[in-house]
């Protein structure tokens, strides 16, 4: 039915209907933004849409910002206000505004549309001083569009005057420093992690003798069907429940109700003896809860790369592939259920340059 009605709908009617009622509010701040009388800051492409993991990514970066004592007033311009109010943004942002685009997973081929977006947020604001939140970056030659998408890629953060691009792991890195030459490019982990002091974790002898499984359904998923069914044997034959957690909402998640949506699925994660899942964002829920967590990967190798880079030395998070041998497993879940597995703060050192280039260019 979506499908269908993209391709009868006219485009510029879709972003409408998707921001329903909110509509109202954002062309209301739209008007804001045209008469506002000194310069804002601006993060662009944020969600009000059902991943919570990219709303935790926007929340992360409000916080990061007011920590490192950014004194700009923040206006967010989500993906549909870009859409609808576009050619007014342009007009109305002046140039010693700094632009700030949402973290996340959606620069490649895998999302197309979500790549075309944020090159054409870049290339309308190029002489604008633009900051890239953390992202990954996945491109595959058997996806179409690929060389094509890849060189209009490579042209929008081109032609930037002063462009800044973060990635949260070592493939997307490489691949950065490989095509974008005038672009800075830093490698940090990714941002959600800064928002570790703001989770309660529960205790753990207040947690559920239940493992929350957290696996992908999407274009994303490419997990192992036998170590999958190898994890599930062992948790039946332990008789651990086993009950679905996802980090999407079952419903669109609106800006007003972003932290309350969020911090409810965190208390449900740190409810959960375990997590298993695929999904990067479900690994790093368990992680900023304290909950241990199986990650397996996804077809980009964004929790993968995120793992080997950022948690390959975190006790509390076990990355299984088929090389994983069911000793290691079995290991795991011993530590796993006497709760004898520590969670630290030990990642937010990690974003200093970060901290560095948004304080002081």
């Amino acid at each position: 039915m979506k499908a269908l009605l993209k391709r009868i709908l006219p485009k510029g009617l879709i972003p409408i209907l998707k921001m329903k009622l909110d509509v109202f509010y954002y062309a209301k701040l739209m008007r804001k933004i045209e008469t506002a009388e000194q310069a804002c800051s601006y993060i662009f492409g944020t969600p009000i849409h059902a991943n919570l993991g990219d709303h935790l990514i926007t929340l992360s970066e409000r916080f990061f910002l007011d920590t490192i004592g950014y004194t700009d007033k923040i206006i967010e311009i989500p993906t549909e206000m870009y859409q609808v109010f576009k050619k007014r943004l342009i007009k109305a942002i002046p140039k010693e505004s700094v632009i700030f685009i949402n973290g996340g997973g959606w620069m490649g081929n895998l999302w197309p549309f979500e790549e075309q977006l944020l090159q054409d947020m870049a290339v309308s604001f190029q002489k604008n001083r633009i900051i890239i939140f953390p992202q990954t970056i996945y491109y595959d030659r058997a996806v179409q569009p690929y060389q094509t998408l890849m060189d209009r890629s490579v042209h929008a953060l081109e032609v930037c005057e002063d462009l800044t691009l973060f990635v949260r792991d070592p493939q997307s890195y490489d691949f950065a420093v490989s095509h974008y030459k005038k672009a800075s490019v830093r490698l940090v982990p990714d941002i959600a992690l800064a928002y570790f002091d703001c989770v309660r974790r529960k205790n753990w002898a207040d947690r559920k003798n239940a493992v929350g499984i957290c696996l992908r359904e999407d274009r994303e998923a490419c997990r192992d069907t036998q170590v999958e069914k190898t994890i599930r044997r062992l948790l039946k034959e332990r008789e651990w429940d086993v009950e679905k957690i996802d980090t999407m909402s079952k419903r669109r998640v609106s800006q007003a109700k972003r932290e309350k949506v969020v911090t409810r699925r965190l208390t449900q994660f740190s409810e959960k003896k375990m997590i298993v899942t695929d999904r990067l964002h479900g690994m790093i829920f368990a992680y900023l809860t304290g909950t241990p967590c199986m990650a397996l990967d996804n077809k980009t190798k964004k929790v993968s790369g995120v793992y080997n880079e950022w948690f390959h030395d975190c006790g509390s998070i076990l990355f299984v592939s088929e090389k994983t041998t069911e000793d290691e497993l079995l290991a795991f879940l011993d530590k796993a259920g006497c709760g004898d597995l520590v969670v630290e703060n030990r990642l937010y050192s990690k974003f200093e340059c970060l901290k560095e280039i948004i304080r002081n260019g």
